[in-house]
């Protein structure tokens, strides 16, 4: 077999490396993660303090997350002519496996900016 007829891959490397990120949560449009934009939110899951005013306190546990990014990448190439651009949150996405690797994914998909909320 001839390196011609290998069958393409589905997605870029990127894309692969995004598969480890843990999603929590997607808000599919959000006019306040992003001021002055609508956009895509993703929630990781996982952060390494213990906040006591923590947002969002059941994403403090690392874990694999309840969604896979593949579906909040699917979601932000569907909407990306009603979107302004994707927040990763969390948890927090420092401190998450594959957090690189999906930022590139929806830059490189949607053509979109992608914002980043941090505990720091």
């Amino acid at each position: 077999m001839s390196v011609s007829t290998l069958a393409k891959p589905t997605c870029n490397r990127s894309q692969v490396g995004a598969r480890t990120l843990p999603v929590a949560g997607i808000i599919p449009f959000s006019a306040t993660d992003w001021p002055g934009n609508i956009t895509i939110t993703i929630f990781t899951q996982g952060c390494p303090l213990r906040c006591v005013y923590c947002h969002n306190p059941s994403l403090q546990a690392f874990g694999a997350g309840s969604h896979d990014f593949a579906e909040a990448l699917a979601l932000a190439v569907d909407r990306r002519s009603l979107i302004d651009g994707v927040v990763i949150s969390g948890g927090e996405p420092t401190a998450v496996p594959g957090l690189a690797d999906a930022i590139a994914a929806v830059h490189e998909t949607t053509g979109l900016p992608v914002g980043l909320h941090t505990c720091g």
